[in-house]
């Protein structure tokens, strides 16, 4: 198994509304309907649906938006950098919890799981693909090992891809520093970046 990435420090994130059984194929995401009319009355945005296609074109977008200030234009990227960090916290959660899936009746389920860091590389520092720990509820800590037949299993190769997507994807938004460790809370959804946990 490969990994990377990172997040903010002691930030709660969302908690999702279920854990998801184990392995389950992430629900695709339902784009909203293009061609929404959005209105605007006192300053605010009536309509929460907003075309994708609105901001596919830069010259678009600098036409829509030639009236605002440079400072609001910056809130708005900002805004919409927060929410595409928001949800792929919130994937990553639910893609960690079908991975790491642990049936009863074998072990204590996973509580959180822990990343460290890996480099540094020419091109950062990102979080180790090779050295996942687990923390059972119980307590007990063990680094993560890939099943003797996980290059025959499709279903887990597919999240096994996403997850190590994602986790580079994390680093890039909120990038770690050398010694750094993540630690994501499967119950609550939270995302701790500090110091010293299975080691």
């Amino acid at each position: 198994m490969n990994l990377r990435d990172s997040i903010e420090i002691g930030v709660t994130r969302t908690p999702a509304a279920a854990v998801p059984a184990p392995r389950t194929a992430l629900a695709a995401v339902t784009e909203p309907a293009s061609g929404t009319v959005v209105t605007l009355a006192d300053g605010g945005i009536t309509s929460a649906r907003l075309a994708p296609t609105s901001f596919a074109v830069p010259d678009d977008i600098r036409q829509a938006t030639a009236h605002w200030s440079l400072e609001q234009v910056t809130a708005a990227a900002s805004a919409f950098r927060a929410e595409a960090i928001r949800r792929r916290e919130s994937q990553f959660v639910d893609v960690l919890r079908a991975l790491f899936f642990v049936p009863p009746a074998e072990a204590p389920p996973v509580a959180r799981v822990e990343f460290v860091t890996d480099g540094p590389f020419a091109n950062g520092v990102f979080w180790d693909e090779s050295r996942v720990y687990l923390h059972h509820e119980d307590g007990s800590v063990a680094p993560f090992e890939d099943s003797p037949d996980a290059d025959e299993d499709d279903e887990y190769a597919a999240l096994d891809e996403v997850f190590r997507e994602m986790l580079t994807d994390i680093a890039a938004d909120n990038p770690p520093q050398h010694g750094d460790r993540l630690v994501v809370d499967l119950a609550t959804g939270e995302f701790e970046r500090s110091g010293k946990w299975a080691q």
